[in-house]
């Protein structure tokens, strides 16, 4: 299995893996982020898998956040 730093695989993102959405209403309005899901590879869990979403700032692209998910196989991992 290989490796890479998670800002270089999210740098690496094609534009079309990139959604607007709403983190919720905020103090000033609709907290809005553009959010990327990528499959990880299968770790022998039956069942379930992992994937990594990715939130970055809109008008700061180079802030971003990673989260490390779990879940059902037959989650949909579109954010």
């Amino acid at each position: 299995m290989g490796s890479s730093r998670l800002d270089v695989l999210a740098s690496g993102a094609p534009i079309e893996a990139w959604k607007r959405r709403s983190c919720g209403d905020g103090a000033r309005g609709p907290r809005l982020y553009d959010w990327a899901a990528a499959t990880l590879p299968d770790t022998g869990t039956d069942g379930y898998r992992h994937w990594l979403l990715i939130r970055r700032s809109i008008s700061n692209p180079d802030d971003r956040a990673y989260y490390l998910c779990f879940g059902p196989a037959d989650t949909d991992d579109r954010p």
